[in-house]
């Protein structure tokens, strides 16, 4: 805190206000503070440049402030690409990057040692082991590889994981369907085509959901396909390891071949791609706060903020007011007008139910992750009934 020099109020050059920033949000990062009040002094314009900074300062962290710090980047990340129309697909790719970490450390805990005594590497170590050391493009043969006995569980608990799943399956059809028209930075999955690391938990998770889909083929994604015997999980694993082989080597990533493109091409007449959706609708308060007009707020009372949706950039990726809203942590549909009690998160929109729908164990475990703070880490705030 000391390294920022006081301005009194003065205007400063664009340099010195970047890197007081670049600061104050390295501080907020590593103390775990908000960092709200330091999003009111950033300018549409210094977004990319403090992204960037940002992510040089974190790389050169040793290995397990990384780790640490790992999610909490991702979030701040996500809440400055808001800021900006021209980073709004970056904010989507982001949120997105924040729902597969933790569906994927979730989905890992449920796997359980065989023999109690356990061995040095838990399960999902072991899965992401040799889902790395094995770059064979054929599902089952990555499969084989795995002690399947890990991977038991019963067939309530597979079927209550059914809405996580089926996001995980639609995020890679989208992202393989995309990869054509990778040259339009405007859209959003454009970050996760040369994401190493996200390509390669997808890839760990789709070998997951396949051998949990010979326990329960229920739980498993559902695809609309144009062929009845087409095996779709393998088909889209097949592409998706060819595509992750192009990004695994971060310092020498390769384009692409020709043949995964045309592949690609032909998705869209195999499959029916999803929409995604790829951001909550974000009226917290902080959101209108950016560009500087008054607001007059009351303790108690749910506010009405003018001007939601009139052209904020936010809205090109986020459903319109009329239209399914979604539970942003559980992948569930809740209708045009929900009855149920929500809340939202104040930093970046999020919605979710109060009360669960959910009996399982394992749903209650990734329901009681997001009770205090939202996948964000923002906070969160009751959404009245008719106001939802």
């Amino acid at each position: 805190m000391l390294r920022v020099s006081p301005s009194m109020g003065h205007t400063l050059d664009m340099n010195t206000s970047l890197r007081h920033l670049l600061f104050l949000l390295e501080y907020c990062m590593v103390t775990g503070y908000d960092w709200w009040d330091i999003l009111l002094h950033v300018q549409p314009g210094m977004v990319h440049n403090l992204v960037d900074k940002l992510h040089e300062e974190y790389m050169r962290q040793n290995q397990a402030l990384q780790q640490v710090l790992s999610t909490r980047i991702v979030a701040m990340k996500a809440s400055l690409c808001k800021l900006s129309s021209a980073t709004v697909a970056r904010a989507c790719d982001y949120h997105a990057k924040l729902l597969l970490i933790a569906i994927s450390s979730t989905l890992k805990s449920l796997l359980r040692p065989h023999v109690l005594n356990t061995p040095d590497k838990s399960p999902g170590d072991r899965l992401a082991e040799i889902c790395v050391k094995n770059v064979d493009t054929d599902i089952d043969k990555v499969m084989i590889n795995l002690k399947t006995e890990e991977f038991v569980l019963d067939a309530s608990t597979l079927q209550s994981l059914q809405q996580l799943i089926q996001w995980v399956g639609d995020l890679v059809l989208y992202l393989l369907a995309s990869l054509p028209n990778q040259g339009s930075l405007v859209r959003p999955g454009f970050g996760f085509l040369r994401d190493g690391p996200s390509l390669g938990m997808l890839r760990e998770m789709m070998v997951v959901i396949r051998i949990w889909g010979l326990l329960k083929p229920g739980c498993l994604p559902i695809y609309t396909a144009t062929s009845d015997n087409q095996d779709s999980m393998s088909l889209l694993f097949r592409l998706l390891t060819k595509l992750w082989l192009c990004s695994r080597d971060e310092n020498h990533p390769s384009e692409p071949d020709d043949s995964l493109i045309d592949e690609c091409c032909l998705l869209p007449s195999q499959l029916l791609v999803p929409n995604m959706d790829w951001l909550p609708v974000n009226d917290g308060v902080v959101s209108k706060l950016q560009n500087k007009q008054p607001l007059r707020l009351q303790f108690g009372k749910p506010y009405s903020l003018p001007g939601l949706g009139s052209g904020a950039p936010v809205e090109i990726f986020s459903r319109s007011p009329g239209s399914q809203r979604m539970d942003n942590l559980r992948c569930l549909h809740l209708g045009v007008c929900p009855t149920e009690d929500s809340k939202a998160c104040t930093r970046c929109g999020c919605v979710t139910m109060l009360r669960s729908p959910n009996k399982t164990t394992a749903l209650k475990q990734w329901e009681q992750r997001w009770i205090k703070n939202c996948l964000c880490g923002g906070l969160w705030r009751r959404i009245p009934t008719t106001v939802s």
